[in-house]
């Protein structure tokens, strides 16, 4: 067995880098937290990858639950919401 002193502490290092770099922060503009930082951040992902809604299937949620576990800002919380699911978010990193 492995001690665990050996064993990387890649969760930590997770929260790390998603807290210091958000997903799609690079490409929204404005301040974050806003909501037109929240509406530039929807727009360029769907812009960079237009077959994310028919991928993720947000149109078939109506009325079912929905759990994104490392939701990142919540892009596609809002989006499953938005097409009628009960959507719960969670992420590990603390400004999400």
């Amino acid at each position: 067995m492995v001690p665990q002193t050996d064993i990387p502490d890649y969760k930590a290092a997770a929260v790390e880098q998603w807290t210091a770099d958000p997903c799609g922060s690079s490409i929204a503009e404005g301040e974050q937290g806003s909501r037109s930082y929240f509406e530039n951040l929807v727009r360029g992902r769907f812009e960079y990858g237009p077959w994310m809604p028919a991928a993720l299937g947000y149109d078939e949620t109506r009325g079912l639950r929905v759990l994104d576990v490392g939701c990142g800002q919540g892009i596609d919380v809002y989006r499953y919401a938005l097409a009628g699911a009960q959507a719960t978010g969670i992420d590990l990193t603390p400004r999400h």
